[in-house]
C-alpha cells in the first residue's frame, strides 16, 4: 500500500490491488483512521510534490522541419537516408509524415537526433529556439 498527499490536502491511497482511493485528511473518516493505524505501524504518507512542468511545448511538424532546414540544413530525406532500408525506414517515414505534433522526449525525436549527431543538450536548445521563433 502507498499513500501520498494531494495538492488540495486529501490523501491518494494506492491499495495493494492497484485500486486508487481518495481519502479526506479528516480523522472522522473511517479510511483516514485506518491510514492512521497504518502510519502507526511505521508507514509514511508521502508529501505532495507538484508535477514538473516541462519547458518543451509540443511542436507542429512544419516549424520543426523548417527549423531543421534553416538551422541544420537537414531535410527529412537526409534523415531517412541514415535509417536502414526496410520496416525501420518506413516506420521513420510514417512518424515524420503523419504525426500531428512532436514532443521533445519522444523516442522517435531522440532517435532522429542521434542519427544526425545532435546531442540531447543541442536538441533541447533547438527545441526552445523553434518554440520562440517558428510560430
Amino acid at each position: 500500500m502507498e499513500a501520498q498527499y494531494t495538492e488540495i490536502g486529501n490523501i491518494l491511497l494506492t491499495r495493494d490491488d492497484g485500486i486508487l482511493v481518495f481519502v479526506p485528511d479528516d480523522m472522522t473518516n473511517r479510511d483516514r483512521r485506518l491510514l492512521a493505524d497504518w502510519q502507526a505501524a511505521g508507514n509514511v504518507i508521502k508529501p505532495y510534490t507538484p508535477p514538473v512542468v516541462s519547458p518543451f511545448l509540443p511542436l507542429d511538424p512544419a516549424p520543426f522541419w523548417l527549423a531543421a532546414l534553416d538551422l541544420l540544413n537537414t531535410t527529412q530525406e537526409d534523415i531517412l537516408a541514415g535509417v536502414p532500408e526496410g520496416p525501420e525506414r518506413e516506420a521513420a517515414r510514417i512518424n515524420m509524415r503523419d504525426r500531428k505534433t512532436y514532443v521533445r522526449h519522444d523516442p522517435m525525436v531522440d532517435d532522429l537526433a542521434t542519427r544526425q549527431s545532435i546531442s540531447s543538450e543541442q536538441m533541447d536548445s533547438l527545441w526552445l529556439y523553434v518554440q520562440e521563433n517558428y510560430k
